[in-house]
């Protein structure tokens, strides 16, 4: 399984979903993925990792 997003806890208290290639924060639809709680954020996480993983990167940006 290619992993490509992961999660981090942010200093205010919410999440974001960020490339661990990069280190930036991920887009989706070009939103950024910031600001989710921790249930959104994990579900984010694997829904980005599975457009990745098959090949649909251009919702990703």
């Amino acid at each position: 399984m290619r992993i490509r997003y992961d999660m981090k806890k942010l200093s205010t208290g919410s999440w974001c979903v960020f490339d661990i290639i990069t280190g930036a924060i991920a887009k989706h639809n070009g939103k950024e993925v910031i600001g989710l709680n921790i249930v959104e954020t994990d579900s984010m996480v694997d829904r980005l990792n599975m457009i990745h993983r098959n090949g649909f990167s251009r919702s990703l940006h």
